[in-house]
Parts: C-alpha cells; structure tokens; sequence
C-alpha cells in the first residue's frame, strides 16, 4: 500500500473500513483500504497538516478551521461536497491535538482545549 511511503501525518480509516485517510501538504487524502484507489477529498478546503485537526466520521470529514483568531470546527460533507461551520470554540486549541473523535451516532464529540497555559520560572545562586 502506498500510504506508508507518501503520509507523513497522521492516517485515519473511515468509519465503514471502505478508506485510510491522510493529509499531503493541506489536502486531506483518502485511499481504499486494499490500495487500490488513492486520491485528493475533492472539494475539501485545505487543513493544517499538523496535529490531526480533521477527523472522517459518517456525517463526513470534521476539521478546524482558524480565522481572526477563532477556531471553528467545521464538517465537510462527502456528498454534497460543501463545508459548513457547526460550533465555535470559546478557547484555543493546542498546537497538537490528535485528532477530535466523534461517536458512532454523531451525537458526540471530543476535542481539547486550553483553559489556562502557564511557567515557572527559578533563580538558583551559589551552585557548583
């Protein structure tokens, strides 16, 4: 399969088993899971391919977006091949959040954010 020769990020399988899919520069691809077909998500806007900011639930393909200092996670829908925001987040994200699951009925959805970020910083003196 020619997945593990060209993803360098992160590789999901599609919640039917029919895909694996995986982001080359910011495009978001998909490959049968016998290697036969590999090709872009037509239509899919780009996405940061970088943390796993996009995950392929039935509803579609959930991603974040980042736009005037607001993140949105947004679902592209396979079918229609439209994008649509579905909720804005109230805090940052981390730079590398893993993926955002999502459970079989939709209904659900996990995705990290930042409440507080903070360091300590420490003076020692007269060590040897």
């Amino acid at each position: 399969m020619q997945i593990a020769k060209t993803a360098a990020s992160l590789a999901i399988e599609s919640p039917g088993g029919e895909y694996v899919y995986f982001v080359r520069g910011k495009q978001l691809w998909r490959a049968k899971t016998d290697g036969s077909t590999e090709e872009p998500v037509a239509s899919m806007p780009e996405i940061n391919p970088l943390g796993g900011e996009w995950f392929p639930a039935d509803a579609g393909i959930y991603f974040l977006s980042h736009a005037n200092g607001r993140t949105m996670i947004n679902l592209f829908d396979l079918n229609s091949r439209q994008a649509r925001s579905i909720f804005t987040l109230e805090k940052s994200t981390p730079q590398w959040i893993g993926g955002m699951p999502v459970s079989k009925d939709g209904k659900f959805m996990l995705y990290p954010q930042v409440d507080s970020a903070s360091s300590d910083l420490m003076m020692i003196g007269n060590w040897r």
